[in-house]
């Protein structure tokens, strides 16, 4: 990168030029300027020259006096030349960074609406997954009244019990999942949909600038990477569908029920995909509600509405 010396350099140059070689007219002798000048006279004389004016009322009668005047002249020519090529260049330096900041302005604005405007697609995505979380989590004894956003949160990421999953192959009653769906397999479907669309977020937006919200779509992605179990949930929701009194489906919610506490994961276990289930939707459904929290924050105009679930009777 190359240095350049500041305007302001050559412009202290060229107005020190004038009492330097003042203090020459004034301090030489007349042999070598020709005639004596006073120091008002060498200051005014030194003026005209440097900024060749020239007015031809003081002038120097020797050739070596000539020489000193027509050298101050040049000096003016070139330093006001550098100090103006230099002030050029510092003008245009802060208008091309003015015009990046603007544009880079411009891109992050643009960058932000893209966002919001997925997520804003997002929400419908968004209430269903955190309807099917109620549904997974609560058993049907609990489903009275309303649960607001807060309240779900606040339980699923509590010591929430493994034994209240235990009404997750019922039907979710979603006329958009045809009433009797599974819970588990609307909310894998919907979960997926999820990933997906967080996947074209990471393609498309550029979060540098939000790194908060790519380190929490990232999180979210990142839930179920190392144990997927997501097909076996959708073998076994699907064998309920088919049959209620399947052996192997009632055997699973027979071990849901007697496990006490915080479920752990054992090597060949019948349920071990049902404890990734427990543990990805706590995790995930606080992953997305503080991506969308943390969005709404980057739109501080942006209306947030927190989600709330009714429920109309205790039975389903």
């Amino acid at each position: 990168m190359k240095h350049y010396l500041p305007a302001w350099f050559f412009g202290v140059a060229y107005l020190i030029t004038i009492p330097a070689y003042s203090l020459f007219y004034w301090l030489a002798p007349a042999s070598l300027t020709g005639q004596e000048l006073s120091y008002l006279e060498s200051l005014y004389f030194s003026a005209v020259t440097v900024t060749t004016l020239g007015y031809g009322d003081i002038y120097l009668e020797t050739e070596l006096g000539r020489l000193i005047s027509a050298s101050e002249a040049v000096l003016g020519i070139v330093f006001i030349g550098l100090f103006l090529n230099s002030l050029s260049r510092e003008w245009a330096a802060q208008t091309e960074q003015f015009e990046k900041e603007i544009a880079e302005q411009k891109y992050q604005v643009e960058q932000v609406s893209r966002l919001t405007g997925r997520f804003d697609v997002l929400a419908p995505d968004y209430w269903k997954f955190m309807y099917m979380v109620d549904r997974l989590t609560l058993p049907i004894k609990g489903r009275v009244g309303s649960v607001s956003e807060s309240q779900l949160l606040e339980r699923v990421t509590s010591d929430m019990p493994f034994k209240d999953m235990k009404h997750m192959f019922l039907p979710t009653l979603l006329i958009s999942d045809g009433i009797h769906k599974p819970a588990i397999e609307s909310f894998v479907e919907v979960d997926r949909k999820i990933s997906s669309e967080l996947r074209d977020i990471l393609k498309n937006v550029d979060l540098r600038k939000a790194p908060y919200i790519r380190d929490m779509i990232m999180m979210y992605l990142q839930a179920d990477t190392n144990n997927d179990f997501s097909e076996a949930l959708l073998e076994g929701a699907e064998r309920f569908r088919t049959n209620r009194d399947d052996v192997l489906v009632k055997l699973v919610i027979e071990m849901v029920e007697i496990t006490e506490g915080v479920p752990t994961y054992i090597k060949g276990n019948l349920i071990n995909p049902y404890v990734w289930l427990y543990r990805v939707v706590r995790i995930k459904a606080v992953v997305l509600q503080s991506l969308r929290t943390g969005i709404a924050k980057l739109v501080p105009d942006k209306i947030y509405v927190p989600y709330s679930f009714e429920w109309n009777s205790g039975e389903d």
